[in-house]
Formats: structure tokens, C-alpha cells, sequence
């Protein structure tokens, strides 16, 4: 099984900012299926913790409408070092003869306003 691990120069400004995903070897049939993971929900003193001004940056597109809160899930999706570390270890132990990679990248910053989260 590949592990990759994204060891970046410059490490998130705050403490989420881990990205996950994995393939799966078969799954229902189909093989090689990519699965990226993600926090499904969050609490609303979390999100009103960081500074959006300094963590967000100018749209993708300025010529397109966007939702303003997407870009925030976008990063509230993701793990912090701890979590990303918890999971790891979890897929390593109970499931890697099922795996054929997990890949562990960081968010890049300023994060793009209109960028779709993956709970979306």
C-alpha cells in the first residue's frame, strides 16, 4: 500500500488544514475507488474562532456569483495534525490490506473564495 505524506514548506496558519484521501483496492464491485474524507459538521464557535479576512483570499472567478460560506468549509472540513494522526493510524492498523494508498495533503493558503467543500 502507498503512504503519501505531504510535508509542506509552510504549515497551515491555524490548526486544521489537513486533507485526506484514500482508494479503496474494491469496493461493492468497483476497483480503485477514491474516497476523500472530511469533517462532516463543526461547532458555531469554531467557525467564528478564525480570522476569514487573513485565511481567505480573492474568488477563483470574479466574474461569477459565489456563496461566501463555502470557502470557510472548505477548511472546516479538514483535520487538524492530531485528528489527520488518529487517522492514520486507525486506517494503518484495521484496514490497509484493503487499501491501495492513502494520500495526506495540507490546505493551500490563502484558501479561493467560490471553492465548493465536499460536503456540498
Amino acid at each position: 500500500m502507498g503512504l503519501e505524506l505531504d510535508n509542506p514548506e509552510v504549515y497551515p496558519p491555524v490548526d486544521r488544514g489537513y486533507t485526506i484521501k484514500i482508494v479503496i483496492k474494491k469496493f461493492r464491485g468497483y476497483n480503485n475507488v477514491e474516497v476523500h474524507l472530511f469533517r462532516p459538521s463543526w461547532s458555531k464557535e469554531e467557525e467564528e474562532n478564525y480570522d476569514w479576512n487573513e485565511l481567505l483570499g480573492p474568488p477563483l472567478d470574479p466574474t461569477k456569483q459565489f456563496d461566501p460560506l463555502s470557502s470557510r468549509k472548505v477548511l472546516l472540513e479538514t483535520f487538524t495534525f492530531e485528528e489527520k494522526e488518529e487517522i492514520l493510524d486507525f486506517l494503518l492498523n484495521k484496514y490497509s490490506e484493503h487499501l491501495k494508498s492513502i494520500k495526506v495533503d495540507v490546505l493551500n493558503f490563502p484558501i479561493p473564495l467560490g471553492l465548493v467543500p465536499l460536503s456540498s
